[in-house]
């Protein structure tokens, strides 16, 4: 035997719905905002240096992982990234040598290794250089000099993502000072080339600088934008 429903039962029931539908309309809030609540959770810190903000889709570009989740690192790849360390700036700090590494990491074409981008096909060598004679692009930055074991390990670090850049969108970087000491170089050596007179080593090796720093930030910022200086390294997009 059914019984009936008295006004009671109704107010009951009523409240009860309204409280479920709040329930679950709160719940599905939550979840809507648990990517940005985790984005922001997990967002990089702001620049350690003295500099504008980046984007907000920049900074989170900067903390994927040059390497997927559970994939092998290349051997080459280590040795690329180590000898550069070596090789650019090797006294200067950790945060130079991490950005430095990051630049070649975003100009890489896609499916590309570090290896053949930091080559170019030419081995280990000076920056600007290829193998004589060949059609090989020049190398982007140098690698001629041997890698320690600490500068391997800090290479492996920033492959896996374990360190984070800190100026999202940089791909290119320069020297300014040792810009202008090898273009004043090599405008000397063009001269003597001009009288037939020969050149020393470093005059050899220097003849290919044909622009000062000024030259190179005005070519530079046809395509990109200044974004930081760390050490008398200047870094742009």
């Amino acid at each position: 035997m059914s019984r009936g429903v008295g006004p009671g039962h109704w107010l009951a029931l009523v409240s009860g719905t309204s409280l479920l539908v709040a329930v679950l309309y709160s719940r599905k809030a939550s979840a809507s905002r648990a990517p940005a609540i985790l984005a922001e959770a997990f967002a990089p810190a702001g620049p350690v240096i003295d500099q504008p903000q980046p984007e907000a889709e920049d900074r989170a570009a900067a903390t994927v992982r040059p390497v997927e989740f559970g994939a092998a690192l290349d051997a080459r790849d280590i040795e690329a990234a180590a000898r550069m360390i070596a090789s650019e700036n090797p006294k200067g700090s950790r945060r130079l040598h991490i950005e430095q590494v990051w630049t070649e990491l975003r100009s890489k074409e896609p499916g590309q290794s570090l290896f053949d981008r930091m080559t170019a096909g030419n081995g280990w060598g000076g920056q600007g250089e290829r193998i004589e004679g060949s059609k090989n692009k020049t190398r982007p930055v140098a690698t001629g000099n041997q890698a320690t074991q600490a500068q391997r390990e800090l290479a492996e670090q920033i492959l896996l993502g374990r360190e984070a850049s800190l100026l999202p969108g940089a791909k290119a970087f320069f020297e300014p000072a040792q810009e202008d000491k090898a273009f004043a170089v090599g405008e000397r050596a063009r001269a003597k080339i001009a009288r037939g007179e020969p050149l020393t080593a470093q005059e050899e090796r220097l003849k290919k600088y044909k622009h000062n720093a000024a030259q190179t930030r005005q070519r530079w910022a046809k395509h990109g934008s200044y974004l930081a200086t760390i050490e008398g390294v200047e870094f742009w997009t």
